[in-house]
């Protein structure tokens, strides 16, 4: 008899974990894009949301959340339930400000995980040709050298 009662305690805890897992998402899935509507990222969520309502028989529902070179977008991410229901459209803005921002609320692979990779854009350092340096490291010494900092180089 105790072998039977484990069993079936054992096929309970197993049927419960599976439907456990089919439960998500338990309601619509909020995409948060750091730019304008019709903007080349809102394009492209929106076609990828699409994709994630048929596959999910939720609605994904795109928010465009502009401004603040994107930290609006992605502090409203990083104060979301750590659910799986709100998701944000990380763009180069957002990894370029992790760099040169003291900002904590937000940064990428800390407060915010990345899931994957869905597009990527080319980034290019140019500076006027009477600039000595020819790489980014050279421009950063020089920066150094003349006691500029990261952040005030950024806002200007």
């Amino acid at each position: 008899m105790p072998v039977r009662a484990l069993l079936s305690l054992l096929v309970v805890a197993f049927s419960t974990c599976s439907a456990l897992a089919q439960s998500f998402p338990s309601r619509p899935i909020k995409v948060l894009v750091p730019s304008v509507a019709g903007s080349s990222p809102d394009i492209r969520a929106r076609q990828i949301a699409a994709k994630l309502a048929d596959a999910f028989g939720q609605p994904v529902v795109v928010e465009n959340r502009p401004g603040a070179n994107g930290l609006i977008a992605a502090r409203e991410a990083a104060r979301a339930p750590a659910d799986g229901h709100t998701l944000f459209l990380a763009l180069i803005n957002n990894a370029v400000a992790d760099l040169l921002t003291t900002e904590t609320c937000c940064r990428l692979n800390q407060e915010l995980i990345p899931v994957s990779r869905f597009s990527m854009t080319p980034l290019l350092f140019v500076v006027n040709p009477s600039v000595p340096a020819r790489t980014l490291a050279e421009f950063l010494d020089q920066a150094k050298a003349k006691n500029l900092e990261v952040d005030r180089l950024y806002e200007g």
